[in-house]
């Protein structure tokens, strides 16, 4: 099962949604490297859409501004399972 985690503070529904296409764009595609992944996204200058940045291992991954209590509670139940 896929879980996408919302860790970033805000950035608004329709970006959200934008992320969660290309997501599940690389799903679709078979690309699914290990249990817990990142997809850095970064917005546009006209903050109107999202691109890939980046793929790579949560073990590696800048944290910025994400809510570490979630990505620790998620992550741990899913290494779990």
């Amino acid at each position: 099962m896929h879980r996408f985690l919302r860790t970033v503070t805000n950035p608004g529904e329709r970006l959200w949604r934008q992320a969660e296409a290309l997501l599940h764009r690389c799903l679709a595609r078979g690309f699914n490297p290990d249990i817990a992944w990142v997809l850095d996204l970064g917005r546009s200058r006209q903050n109107t859409e999202l691109s890939i940045l980046e793929v790579g291992p949560f073990s590696v991954c800048g944290l910025y501004a994400a809510d570490t209590d979630i990505l620790v509670q998620e992550v741990s139940r899913m290494v779990q399972k």
